[in-house]
């Protein structure tokens, strides 16, 4: 076995020191017992006089640093170092892993694995894989095949695979429980979608009466809220209903007061657990004369109660108007008509913390107009399409309102034909959607889902299969990414008794 250098070098300066000073006197602490000289040598500064001042330390702890076996030091183990991939494809801490191929509602998709490696230098400890958060009861998981310990360069993977029980675009957060000491909460998201382009009628356990021209708002977190309109007899109701989107159920809601019985009023959704609602229309009498309303109302989601403002200001008596929530809990009011041939043009916002209105008098509107659609993004775009311009002349035309700006412009004709009493609904990007509803007055509603690219400012037929009826004065609210809900409407002209009480569901292009 060769000596390491460093042992060498402190036995040479050991035997130095045990010589004694220059002047040949013995260390201080030497005893001698018969041939044998022990030395005791303490950790400080001894001189030497080798013809010039030099001062040597000796460091105690270097034998500790020492290594007597042939090679180098040793030094520690790198640690554990985990890498995710699925099919392949390396998927960061945080990131986003997108399945490729949609899937019909309930079917089951194609199982993908997530496979786990450890890069490190040492074994990886994996605790547990989960789907811990978002749309988990719309994945399938397996971790039967999990290797709780990965030696390094070992790998192990669990499977995932997408089973939509209702449709549109699906997340699940996944969770990998581990000792890397930089990655120990390792998570990402697989995101999935349903077949696009799809219509496919629901089937709730309870549901509102059929009806037409009710109010409808979506919340942010997946409900929907009906008020009021008219049932099939024609007779305008006062009852509040709410539709949980994930369960695809209704349920009646028994608030102790509520707005008069009316039809064709809006709301909107302003944040905080609650829906503004504006106006309608109470009667019909004779030659036509109807009683609108000019009342402001806030529904309270969590306390499940109407409460009546009275706001300083505010839109004047009006029905056949629309409303969108526009984003940090306001709403967007455009248009109506008081009487027969008596449209307004007006824009106002409501705040839903102030709960205020204001009139926000932009330059240019598109002018006089009633039983249109209206949608926004939620984030400052708002989208008009067709409508009434004096209750006898039907419009073919798309206008697009930019919130910051106050601005609105005209886009392309809607080229749908001409159109009102139809409904719109905003869907992923750029894509509002259209559908159905009546090119004028005595005709039946006619068919088309369309959509426009505000981007591109083009209107497409979208020609889905399995369309619903033809209808119009139905309600249809956009309920997150690519998907809507449609609700009632009349499927006959100047019928009341053709009025729906189904609940479709579109998942968008």
């Amino acid at each position: 076995m060769k000596t390491h250098a460093r042992i060498l070098h402190l036995t040479a300066l050991t035997a130095t020191l045990a010589c004694g000073d220059s002047t040949g006197e013995p260390l201080d602490e030497s005893t001698t017992t018969g041939s044998t000289t022990e030395t005791t040598i303490e950790p400080t500064i001894t001189s030497v006089d080798t013809g010039r001042t030099e001062s040597t330390s000796l460091d105690t702890t270097m034998t500790t640093l020492l290594d007597t076996s042939e090679g180098s030091t040793t030094t520690a183990a790198d640690p554990p170092e985990i890498e995710v991939s699925i099919e392949g494809r390396p998927v960061a801490d945080g990131g986003t892993y997108s399945v490729a191929t949609p899937v019909d509602v309930d079917a089951v998709g194609e199982t993908i694995t997530v496979t786990i490696e450890n890069v490190g230098g040492s074994d990886l400890a994996i605790a547990g894989v989960a789907l811990q958060a978002g749309a988990t009861t719309h994945f399938l998981f397996d971790d039967s095949t999990l290797d709780p310990t990965l030696t390094p360069g070992a790998s192990t993977s669990v499977s995932v695979a997408f089973a939509p029980q209702n449709g549109g675009r699906k997340q699940v957060e996944v969770l990998i429980d581990d000792d890397d000491p930089d990655e120990a909460q390792y998570t990402f998201l697989i995101d999935a979608t349903s077949t696009p382009n799809t219509w496919r009628a629901l089937m709730p356990s309870s549901l509102p009466p059929a009806r037409f021209n009710a109010a409808m708002a979506a919340t942010d977190d997946g409900r929907i809220l009906l008020f009021g309109g008219r049932v099939a007899s024609g007779m305008r109701v006062a009852d509040t209903w709410l539709f949980d989107v994930e369960a695809g159920d209704w349920t009646e809601l028994v608030p102790p007061t509520a707005p008069s019985a009316r039809d064709a009023s809006a709301m909107a959704f302003v944040g905080a657990d609650a829906i503004v609602l504006f106006g309608g229309n109470e009667t019909s009498g004779p030659g036509g004369s109807v009683t609108p309303r000019a009342d402001t109302w806030i529904f309270d989601l969590a306390a499940e109660t109407w409460i009546e403002l009275t706001p300083p200001t505010s839109p004047s008596e009006r029905f056949q108007h629309a409303m969108v929530a526009v984003g940090d809990g306001t709403a967007l009011l455009q248009g109506g008509r008081s009487e027969f041939m008596m449209e307004m043009a007006d824009t106002w916002l409501f705040d839903g913390a102030t709960q205020e209105w204001t009139d926000l008098a932009p330059a240019m509107d598109p002018g006089t107009r009633s039983a249109f659609a209206l949608a926004s993004d939620g984030t400052g775009r708002v989208a008009m399409v067709g409508g009434n311009a004096d209750s006898v002349t039907v419009v073919d035309e798309t206008w697009v309102y930019d919130v910051a700006g106050n601005t609105w412009s005209m886009g392309a004709a809607a080229g749908l034909g001409l159109q009102f009493n139809n409904t719109v609904a905003w869907l992923d990007g750029d894509t509002f959607v259209t559908y159905s509803g009546k090119n004028d007055a005595f005709s039946n509603p006619v068919p088309g889902t369309w959509a426009y690219d505000a981007a591109a400012d083009t209107w497409t037929d979208l020609a889905p299969e399995g369309e619903p009826a033809a209808r119009f004065s139905h309600r249809m609210v956009s309920v997150g990414g690519n998907k809507a809900i449609m609700f009632g409407g009349l499927l006959i002209n100047a019928d009341f008794s053709s009025a729906s009480a189904a609940t479709w569901e579109y998942v968008g292009p």
